[in-house]
């Protein structure tokens, strides 16, 4: 395999793990920078690449088609919503069902293979 590949898919499944844990600790602190340290793990997440492999080994499809189609439910309430911006609100709330569920699931092996590190953490974060 390439050597460049490897050395690709070594940063970004650090950089992934690495947006994890800040992601993790920093949940529940202050709620101010969250959205960006979602962002940047959402980012790392599609970074890895690797889809096909990811989504072919999901457990349960069906879960997160259901998921799926409750976001499209509510998007498509919003078009008959009188008040967009708390429409607009509850969808931005909810959009975390979906991508959650999607990015854990679809994680690299790193990340399956030390939850006790992601857990250790969290704990962190909450005792801080």
């Amino acid at each position: 395999m390439n050597t460049n590949w490897l050395k690709y898919k070594y940063i970004t499944s650090n950089l992934n793990f690495f947006a994890t844990l800040l992601f993790v600790f920093w949940l529940p602190l202050k709620a101010d920078f969250l959205p960006a340290i979602m962002s940047f793990w959402i980012f790392t997440w599609l970074l890895e690449g690797n889809f096909k492999y990811r989504f072919n080994n999901f457990p349960n499809k069906s879960i997160y088609f259901a998921i799926l189609f409750y976001f499209i439910l509510n998007v498509l309430a919003l078009l008959y919503s009188s008040n967009i911006d708390n429409g607009l609100y509850e969808i931005q709330k909810k959009l975390s069902m979906l991508l959650f569920p999607l990015i854990i699931i679809g994680s690299n092996d790193k990340l399956k293979n030390n939850y006790q590190i992601i857990l250790t953490t969290f704990v962190i974060g909450n005792l801080i």
